[in-house]
């Protein structure tokens, strides 16, 4: 498998990432940087700073001696990182409050993207909608310092590791919740919006911590029914 001769070190880390969301690389699996820069046909360098990348997002870990390992992310590290998440995202509406006024049918769209995902089961596209919404309101604050440690806490990623694990009702009450937000900023109150936000990701960051039990198909249907999602 090759990859791209540009920003070699972030194409290694995304495939890392990849392998790991989706299970290939389980926790505890060790990571071998000689055999994965010969399988990506590129030199050790860029393997070992994809591994600094990735431990800087929790996802791995070096332990001395001995090489570096696939972590354990549990529920209560992503439901605190979720909870981070929202304090920055409270300022970021304030601040954003004025030009996301003129982007509403953007935030729309990703809820509706959000909510199509629901009713397919589809909880990926659920996960993708869910980091375009909460991104495109963090960028528009266009405060940078606040922006990199958004991104630092990896939210694309863990949303689609949690999407994975956790409770279905926990999703469907954030998608809901994402509709007032939006109405909030259609108003260009950023104040609300920015509430809004910390309460729901503070919601959503205890349940995650707490649970990681999926419902049967059944339960979810009647779920989304008493929410009022219906199948696309």
């Amino acid at each position: 498998m090759k990859v791209q001769k540009q920003s070699l070190a972030d194409q290694v880390k995304d495939v890392l990432l990849e392998r790991i969301i989706k299970g290939r690389y389980k926790p505890g699996d060790r990571l071998v940087e000689l055999s994965i820069a010969k399988e990506l046909e590129v030199s050790q360098a860029p393997v070992r700073e994809a591994f600094q990348r990735l431990e800087a997002m929790r996802f791995v870990e070096s332990r001395p001696n001995r090489g570096t390992f696939v972590r354990e992310m549990p529920d209560r590290e992503i439901g605190e990182s979720t909870i981070v998440r929202g304090v920055l995202e409270e300022a970021a509406a304030r601040k954003a409050a004025n030009v996301l006024k003129g982007r509403i049918d953007e935030l729309r769209t990703e809820v509706k993207g959000m909510t199509e995902g629901l009713a397919n089961g589809d909880f990926d596209t659920v996960a993708k909608h869910n980091v375009n919404f909460h991104r495109m309101i963090v960028h528009a604050s266009d405060n940078l310092v606040l922006i990199d440690a958004w991104e630092s806490l990896a939210f694309e990623a863990k949303s689609r590791l949690c999407a994975q694990r956790a409770a279905h009702a926990v999703m469907i009450k954030g998608v809901k919740s994402c509709e007032p937000i939006v109405e909030a900023f259609a108003r260009g109150d950023g104040e609300t919006a920015g509430r809004l936000l910390r309460l729901q990701t503070e919601d959503c960051g205890i349940a995650q911590a707490t649970a990681s039990v999926r419902v049967t198909p059944e339960e979810l249907k009647k779920a989304l029914a008493a929410a009022g999602v219906q199948k696309a």
